[in-house]
């Protein structure tokens, strides 16, 4: 496996960060996680600009140009011969901001749910937490190892960070959406991260008809539920089967008008636009 650190390919071995580093005692780091399809990164624009959204919440400076950080993502993937897969691009700050941040970009193992799981739905279990800074992409990620290790232990693919005033957040590593009544809700963008497909989803539905709320859930919105679906870059639109103790209708109606729609979109804008040049 090669790795690109600031435009330099190195093999993993040699990507090393001092352990005195300030910036790894203190978690000043993000990161974004990429979808490779056709040798490509999906939704690349989405993911820049997200990324200098986290850089300026955490107030982190990049020090580089998104034209050098696309291109070192070109740099790697066409070292690895990726066609498909999932690649991590984490930016190490400098604490001083005197210094250019390091950028290391590199194939990541992943696991989706499997064809049963999109088509049966995954099994999802709720976690008290909350993850710090929720509008950036940061490497503070002791409330997510947490939950994602507890969910491990009960057999789900998701867990959902549920906040001490009983308000549904959002997944380990995904958005959340339900639906009742005809109506999808989803959290407000104040307690969780913007997600690409998040947002994507919400104009889908918009352009489909379909009622958009966004606004607080609370823990009995979401097992009363007639559809849950979660979203994010590794499982795209995955539908849920069971949420803790609760097993939900197996008939998702909007969520499949909308996985439709999102198939759809993601064509015209990745693959076709991939096609004319």
């Amino acid at each position: 496996m090669w790795l690109v650190h600031n435009g330099k390919i190195l093999d993993k071995s040699e990507a090393l960060v001092p352990i005195y580093d300030p910036a790894l005692f203190a978690d000043f780091r993000i990161y974004e996680t990429l979808r490779i399809e056709g040798g490509r990164v999906v939704f690349l624009e989405d993911h820049l600009r997200r990324i200098a959204n986290s850089a300026e919440v955490i107030e982190l400076k990049l020090g580089c140009t998104f034209t050098a950080m696309q291109s070192w993502i070109e740099q790697c993937i066409s070292a690895n011969q990726t066609d498909f897969g999932i690649y991590r691009l984490i930016i190490h700050g400098d604490v001083e901001r005197n210094q250019q941040s390091q950028v290391f970009i590199y194939p990541e193992n992943f696991v989706q749910p499997t064809a049963d799981e999109y088509r049966q739905g995954i099994k999802v279990v709720t976690f008290r937490g909350e993850r710090i800074y929720p509008a950036a992409k940061t490497i503070s990620r002791l409330t997510q190892f947490r939950a994602a290790r507890f969910a491990k232990e009960h057999d789900a693919f998701e867990a959902i960070l549920i906040g001490e005033d009983n308000r549904v957040h959002e997944g380990v590593r995904s958005n959340l959406f339900i639906i009742k009544d005809g109506v999808l809700i989803t959290p407000a963008l104040a307690t969780v991260l913007p997600g690409i497909r998040r947002r994507y989803v919400i104009e889908l539905a918009r352009q489909l008809n379909i009622p958009v709320e966004e606004r607080p859930v609370i823990y009995q919105e979401l097992l009363a539920a007639d559809e849950v679906f979660v979203t994010s870059t590794i499982m795209e639109l995955a539908p849920v089967r069971r949420i803790d103790s609760r097993k939900l209708p197996a008939n998702r109606p909007i969520y499949e008008q909308l996985s439709r729609a999102f198939k759809l979109f993601k064509q015209a804008r990745h693959y076709e636009k991939t096609s004319t040049h």
